[in-house]
């Protein structure tokens, strides 16, 4: 609340009046940031040739990988807006919910931050996962709950739909395939897909893999 005061220099005895008296209370000071985690179902439940014999230990690392991801993000976010960590009000399941001031420099800053992470799950997971964030606008009469208000009705359900929205939105263009000319991946399999994620490349050729390669090169006279 502070920061959009001094950012905007309402800062005079009347600005305090103001926000005592709650005459200011429509204007948007806040911006709620949430971010999500994209294809965490099919990003935990991946399944690859190898996957049934560690299925349990795979499961466990990976819902600990997207708390990581998620954790990471948030952090990365606090960091970039110089918020505290009482800012983040909501961790988890893969999602998270940021309160910030609504300035022009925070906006510019959620945008860098959105393409950043855009593109390191790009590199790393060729887009199958990722972490999407989404903001909107509020103000203080959206934290307030009239007398006899039914949860659905207050103004901050109403925020937290238009907030979904937007996150379905990004959801679906984190792409950007317009300024693309239609192509996102050049991906290489010199070592075919992984045996434990079934989809991506492999880095390398597993001793198990060999032995039946080896097996089927001897069995034609190639070996």
């Amino acid at each position: 609340l502070w920061r959009w005061h001094e950012a905007g220099g309402h800062t005079d005895a009347a600005a305090a009046a103001d926000l005592k008296s709650r005459a200011d209370f429509a204007a948007p000071k806040f911006v709620l940031v949430q971010g999500d985690f994209f294809g965490i179902q099919e990003f935990i439940f991946a399944s690859g040739g190898q996957t049934r014999k560690q299925a349990a230990k795979l499961l466990r690392g990976r819902s600990l990988q997207v708390s990581l991801f998620t954790e990471a993000a948030a952090l990365r976010i606090l960091d970039g807006l110089g918020l505290p960590s009482t800012s983040q009000v909501i961790n988890a399941a893969g999602k998270f919910l940021i309160v910030a001031p609504n300035t022009p420099e925070v906006k510019a800053e959620l945008a860098r931050i959105q393409a950043e992470l855009a593109s390191w799950f790009e590199r790393h997971a060729f887009g199958m996962a990722g972490i999407g964030i989404a903001w909107e606008e509020a103000a203080c009469n959206d934290f307030l709950r009239r007398h006899g208000e039914r949860n659905e009705d207050t103004p901050f359900s109403r925020l937290l739909v238009r907030l979904h929205h937007s996150l379905e939105r990004a959801k679906y263009q984190r792409f950007d395939l317009a300024s693309r000319g239609g192509q996102v991946f050049d991906a290489q399999f010199p070592h075919g897909p992984c045996l434990w994620n079934g989809r991506l490349p492999a880095d390398r050729v597993d001793e198990e893999q060999k032995l039946p390669q080896l097996y089927a090169a001897v069995q034609s006279g190639i070996w």
